[in-house]
């Protein structure tokens, strides 16, 4: 695993005199919104958030890897069905006590989720491809991100110092290139890992 000191000396060239422990703090914001934002980082095969589910239970807690904690579900399956990965706004198209058959999960927090409805039936499982970001805890990222994502994490983070005011390595200008790049980088790995989520988005039929 690769620390977020591991990022200093890819940065501390272009922001002279800036302590190494700003820029390690500025790293691990940087890593956990680039994260957060593109869902860049996931899990390669589905896994198994809900061994077993129980009946008329909507919410259930998940263990991520150490260091880590969800930050969405592109893809979800109870058994072996997909379904929706849903949005904050649908569980107020659900009554306390509605159940069905047409499920979909929503992400909570970084470790618990919500199967909206709950299912009447026990024992289903829920899996899905599952984006991670690091914890403010994570004492940094794994090897292959590091390297993979090393250009795109430094000019977020070289945008934030260069943004600090009345400082040596302040520089607006320089900022906002960096943060240009940081956007043209993170587009285009975010497209890489793939879309947001693999639902349609939800629509109503229009009254005319």
């Amino acid at each position: 695993m690769k620390t977020w000191a591991d990022f200093v000396p890819k940065i501390v060239m272009f922001a002279a005199d800036c302590p190494h422990f700003t820029i390690e703090e500025e790293a691990k914001r940087a890593a956990i919104e680039f994260y957060r934002e593109t869902r860049a980082w996931r899990s390669t095969l589905p896994v198994t958030l809900v061994a077993a589910t129980v009946a008329s239970q909507a919410s259930y807690t998940v263990a991520p890897p150490e260091g880590l904690e969800m930050v969405g579900l592109p893809a979800v399956w109870l058994d072996d069905v997909e379904i929706a990965e849903a949005r904050p706004g649908d569980v107020n198209d659900i009554t306390p006590i509605e159940t069905g058959t047409r499920h979909s999960v929503l992400l909570t927090s970084g470790t618990t989720i919500r199967l909206i409805p709950p299912t009447v039936t026990a024992g289903r499982v829920i899996k899905a491809q599952v984006a991670y970001t690091p914890t403010e805890a994570a004492a940094g990222i794994e090897d292959a991100k590091f390297h993979e994502h090393l250009e795109t994490i430094k000019h977020l983070a070289l945008s934030r110092l260069k943004y600090m005011q009345g400082k040596p390595w302040s520089d607006p200008a320089g900022a906002r290139a960096c943060e240009a790049e940081y956007q043209r980088r993170a587009l285009d790995d975010g497209a890489a890992a793939g879309p947001v989520r693999r639902n349609r988005l939800r629509t109503r039929k229009q009254v005319i």
